[in-house]
């Protein structure tokens, strides 16, 4: 017959290993910590429904940027602080390099508002994660036959 005494260290490991492993799980980051502190840079952007642009419908709002918008990156800093840099191809050089403003999440951290140069523009924080931030917004446009609410997704990829 077993001492029980032989297996008390063996268990007395056993969970201290077991309690060890719980307390070391890491946290699932929050919205903000996942958006803070990086260099985003805008990779896709599209449109639901489509745009009419010269006879033609577009869904790929990013393809009508010009290419030296695609080196742009915005950084959200902790302190509510937004920076957008024109990277290094600047698309008007007398312009400036950086251009300054504001961000705020709501409680549950799944709006996020934008105020740059007085203009705020609201977005539902569709995903984020380490390395990817999906925003979607609205914009209603007046036209000849109406009105029409777009939708858009912009996706930012970490640099």
């Amino acid at each position: 017959m077993a001492k029980p005494i032989k297996h008390i260290p063996f268990l007395i490991l056993v969970m201290t290993f077991a309690f060890g492993s719980f307390m070391c799980e890491k946290d699932e980051a929050s919205p903000k910590q996942f958006l803070t502190g990086k260099q985003w840079r805008l990779t896709a952007w599209t449109s639901t429904p489509a745009y009419e642009v010269e006879g033609e419908m577009i869904t790929n709002l990013y393809s009508l940027l010009p290419v030296c918008a695609h080196d742009d990156f915005t950084v959200f800093d902790s302190d509510e602080t937004i920076i957008k840099d024109e990277g290094e191809i600047k698309c008007s050089q007398s312009g400036p390099q950086t251009i300054s403003g504001n961000w705020l999440m709501n409680t549950n951290q799944t709006i996020l508002k934008i105020t740059i140069e007085g203009s705020e523009t609201e977005y539902i924080i569709d995903e984020i994660s380490d390395n990817f931030l999906i925003l979607g917004t609205q914009e209603v446009i007046e036209h000849a036959t109406g009105s029409v609410t777009y939708e858009y997704k912009l996706t930012y990829t970490r640099m």
